[in-house]
């Protein structure tokens, strides 16, 4: 996620990396890179680097990241924060959040 053309890859790269189910980086610090990757993406196309276009360009890349995985307090307090989300998709996670840890 750190490597130099990171930002540079295509959008089926970057879903291709998200998908990957061995690699040693929490879920979380893939979701920021991602961000990383629509920040200059906005930039290259010379849009507004807004959530909303962040949205657009991450496209079906929003979908592959397992947002689940991620702790429900360092969910609250980075992804819920940065309006990539919708409001619907944040309830259901945290519905996911508060029915998963009610059965453990």
């Amino acid at each position: 996620m750190n490597a130099e053309g990171f930002l540079e890859v295509d959008l089926n790269t970057l879903c291709v990396v998200l998908e990957r189910d061995t690699l040693r980086i929490k879920e979380v610090s893939l979701f920021e890179a991602a961000l990383k990757w629509a920040s200059n993406e906005c930039r290259r196309r010379g849009i507004e680097d807004s959530p909303e276009n962040e949205r657009l360009l991450l496209g079906r890349a929003l979908q592959c990241i397992r947002f689940p995985l991620i702790p429900v307090e360092e969910f609250s307090l980075t992804v819920a924060q940065l309006g990539i989300l919708t409001e619907t998709e944040l309830v259901d996670l945290y519905l996911n959040f508060t029915i998963t840890s009610s059965h453990v």
